[in-house]
């Protein structure tokens, strides 16, 4: 049975191993209702935390939404949890880049770390032309002036109601200084904390080829799944299973 700790904090509890969940980028918690279950069945201990800003987290419009202020709200989200062991970090495209660097910053507390499809770009202006070729809906919503009233309105459709819960700030702060730095790489390559990276063949072709052009740590494992980057919704057994090989 699930146990919030806080509104934006769910402890699935069970007797195994803790799993740590990261949603993406415009995502909530609510991302990992097809794979949870799975993974709590299994036995792990799943807990999902909605990063700053975003789902039922406060949105401070004074934040810049940087790495450290993400990693400090998921550290003092998992300190109030008063966990006893090192725990299982995984995370989703944004939440996937913020975990590499909360095992950089608190390295002791992460006994292994699996990335699911983090946006892995070779320079800032790769990650600002690539987000903006997704097609002209995307871009209206990047960079319109009229864009907040865009996103208003997509937060009435059923299918967005769930996980479209952010506001300018978080979501423009977020984009900028975590995505669009273009920092992931970087992060990838200095690791050595256990890690599954997995990279769909059906993503964004430059972030297969952004990892191939570097030389991982020896601690990563790099999985090429023939999926897309949703796959945690989209295929949940699938990265169930992979995700339970690799522990």
């Amino acid at each position: 049975m699930a146990a919030p700790f806080k509104e934006y904090i769910t402890d699935y509890e069970g007797g195994g191993q803790v799993i740590v969940l990261l949603h993406g980028f415009l995502a909530s918690s609510a991302y990992w209702r097809r794979l949870q279950p799975r993974l709590s069945a299994e036995g792990y201990r799943v807990i999902t935390i909605d990063l700053l800003g975003f789902g039922n987290v406060p949105k401070p419009t004074r934040k810049i939404y940087n790495y450290h202020e993400h990693v400090e709200h998921i550290n003092n989200a998992l300190n109030n949890l008063k966990l006893d062991r090192p725990f299982i970090l995984a995370g989703h495209s944004m939440g996937a880049l913020l975990a590499m660097r909360f095992a950089h910053v608190y390295t002791a507390k992460v006994a292994s770390l699996i990335l699911l499809h983090p946006p892995l770009y070779a320079s800032a202006e790769q990650a600002y032309k690539v987000l903006r070729s997704t097609g002209v809906l995307y871009r209206f919503l990047l960079d319109s002036k009229f864009r907040p009233a865009a996103w208003g309105i997509l937060r009435f459709l059923p299918i967005f109601n769930k996980t479209l819960r952010h506001n300018k700030q978080s979501r423009e702060g977020s984009l900028k200084n975590v995505i669009e730095v273009a920092e992931g790489l970087n992060d990838l390559k200095q690791l050595d904390t256990k890690t599954l990276l997995v990279v769909g063949s059906h993503d964004r072709q430059e972030y297969l080829n952004n990892v191939r052009r570097i030389k991982l740590a020896e601690a990563v494992k790099l999985k090429v799944a023939p999926v897309s980057h949703h796959s945690p919704v989209l295929k949940p057994s699938l990265i169930y299973q992979t995700i339970n090989d690799f522990v």
